[in-house]
């Protein structure tokens, strides 16, 4: 299953790099333009999860070639389908309510979602994170990047 969700992320991956090439300019002028930043994640994100989905089909190979070792269950094969499915609606969603509720909220509401199909044992640890993370990356955008954020227009 792994390898799946890792196919799932690379695509993603492509996707962001393709839509942010064909929609931002590279180059705005002798210096970078707004197209800079996006492009630098994608190609990361390329190179990344490329490396991973490889690695993962590597692994799910040797697993099909070695029929009489039985497969230990991990939390990694409990993962199942609709678990990829449900993160990608949770992305969807994620992308949808950006710009009604605002970039904090609908990162705190992303992140602990995500966190809770992937780990359902610990709500309370998911939200925290979901808090954190959020926090962290309104910050480093807002603030320090000063990347002018979605305020969200239910509350203007």
């Amino acid at each position: 299953m792994r390898h799946v969700f890792s196919f799932g992320l690379l695509a993603a991956a492509i996707s962001y790099t393709f839509y942010g090439l064909r929609t931002l300019e590279f180059m705005s002028g002798p210096i970078p333009g707004p197209g800079y930043f996006p492009l630098v994640v994608g190609v990361g994100l390329i190179a990344l999860t490329g490396y991973n989905f490889g690695k993962g089909l590597m692994h799910y190979r040797a697993s099909l070639s070695q029929q009489n070792v039985q497969k230990e269950k991990s939390h990694e094969e409990e993962l199942c389908p609709a678990d990829v499915v449900w993160i990608l609606v949770l992305f969807v969603g994620f992308i949808l309510i950006l710009p009604l509720v605002g970039a904090l909220l609908s990162m705190i509401a992303f992140v602990w979602s995500v966190m809770f199909v992937i780990n359902r044992e610990k709500p309370v640890k998911n939200l925290v994170y979901g808090v954190l993370l959020a926090g962290a990356l309104y910050l480093l955008f807002e603030t320090l990047l000063r990347a002018g954020l979605p305020a969200g227009s239910l509350w203007s």
